[in-house]
C-alpha cells in the first residue's frame, strides 16, 4: 500500500491540532441542572424548564422542576380595629356531622325552573361553619330610619337571591321578578303582605317599620323562600361561608344574639374592651327546624306541572 507524502503530512498536522485543544473539566451531576438552566437559550426569561427536566432525567432523578404544593389563598384579614372600639369575633358551627339537605323538588314551571333546586336554608362550609347566621347586639349602636339601608331581593332562576338579607326599621325592601313565570309572594312576621308578580321585570317596594324577622315564600312556587332580619342596630352581620363573623363596637356589655332559620337561636352577655378582641364561638345542635314555608300546607302534591296560568293552584290563605 502506497502512501503519498502529502497525505501523511496532513494527518500529522490534524493530530497536532487536536492535542492542542483545551480539555473541559468534568461537571458533577449535582450542578448539571444549574449549569444548563443558566446556559440554555431563554433561561433568563424562565423558559428552560424543559431542559432542566431533561437533564434531571438523564442524571437518574425524577424530581420535577417545581415540587411546591399549591395552597389556597388565606382569607382576607379583618380590617384594622378603629381607635376607641373593641372587637367581637368567632365562628358559628354545627355540632357533629353537618346535615346534608335533600334537593327541593320543583312542582310547576319546570321548563323555566328545572326539576329541583338546592335547599339553601342551611349552608355549611369548612369545619362545619354555618353560613348566613344572623349575629347582632340587641343593645348595640342604634340606627335611625333615615340611615336604614335599601334592601333588594330578586326572584331569579325560580329562587330568591339572596336567601337571607339584613334590613333595619325604615328600610325599603324591593322585590323584583326576573323570571318569565308568575310568582305570588306572601310575607309573614314583622310585616304581612301578598304581592302577585305576573310578569318578568315586575317590582314591588315595601317599607319595613318593625324590628324582627320577615319570612317570605311564594304561593305559586312553594319551594321558594327567603328571610329578612330587620334589626335596629349597626352591630349586625351575616356569617361568612366558614361561619366566621366580626363585630366592631364601642366598649361595654352587650346582649349578643344569633338566629338561623334551621338551627334556632342563642344569646349571651359579652363584654367588649376598647382595643381588644373578644372571641365567642357557638356550636349549634343539628336539630333542624322547618324551613320557611315548610309544613304550612302550601307544598302541592301530585305530578309536576308546567302551568303559567295566573291564579291556578296558588293555595292562598
Amino acid at each position: 500500500m502506497r502512501l503519498s507524502w502529502a497525505g501523511l503530512l496532513v494527518g500529522l498536522l490534524a493530530l497536532a491540532a487536536r492535542a492542542d485543544e483545551p480539555k473541559l473539566p468534568a461537571v458533577p451531576a449535582t450542578s448539571l441542572n444549574t449549569t444548563l438552566a443558566t446556559q440554555a437559550p431563554g433561561a433568563a426569561a424562565g423558559t428552560s424548564t424543559g431542559a432542566v427536566n431533561l437533564v434531571q432525567a438523564l442524571a437518574g432523578t425524577s424530581t420535577p422542576a417545581s415540587t411546591a404544593t399549591a395552597k389556597a389563598a388565606p382569607p382576607a384579614p379583618p380590617k384594622p380595629l378603629a381607635a376607641g372600639l373593641g372587637r367581637i369575633t368567632g365562628r358559628i358551627t354545627v355540632e357533629g356531622v353537618a346535615p346534608k339537605l335533600a334537593a327541593l323538588p320543583v312542582t310547576r314551571d319546570i321548563k323555566q325552573c328545572g326539576t329541583n333546586k338546592a335547599d339553601d336554608s342551611l349552608e355549611t362550609g369548612p369545619n362545619n361553619g354555618v353560613k348566613n347566621v344572623a349575629v347582632w347586639l340587641a343593645d348595640g349602636p342604634k340606627l335611625s330610619e333615615d340611615q336604614a339601608p335599601a334592601v333588594k331581593l330578586d326572584l331569579a332562576a325560580c329562587m330568591f337571591t339572596p336567601h337571607v338579607a339584613i334590613a333595619a326599621p325604615g328600610s325599603v325592601l324591593t322585590i323584583t321578578n326576573k323570571d318569565p313565570v308568575f310568582h305570588d309572594i306572601r310575607a309573614s312576621g314583622v310585616a304581612e303582605f301578598n304581592y302577585p308578580m305576573p310578569v318578568q321585570g315586575y317590582s314591588v317596594p315595601t317599607k319595613l317599620t318593625l324590628a324582627g324577622i320577615l319570612k317570605l315564600r311564594c304561593n305559586a312556587n312553594p319551594w321558594i323562600s327567603a328571610v329578612v332580619h330587620v334589626v335596629p342596630t349597626t352591630a349586625v352581620v351575616l356569617t361568612e361561608a366558614d361561619g366566621s363573623y366580626v363585630l366592631d363596637v364601642p366598649p361595654g356589655k352587650y346582649h349578643f344574639k344569633l338566629w338561623h332559620e334551621r338551627l334556632g337561636e342563642r344569646e349571651a352577655t359579652i363584654e367588649v374592651i376598647a382595643g381588644e378582641t373578644t372571641y365567642k364561638d357557638f356550636a349549634l345542635a343539628p336539630n333542624l327546624l322547618p324551613r320557611v314555608g315548610q309544613g304550612l300546607g302550601e307544598r302541592p302534591s301530585g305530578p309536576p306541572q308546567d302551568d303559567l296560568t295566573m291564579g291556578g293552584g296558588f293555595g292562598r290563605r
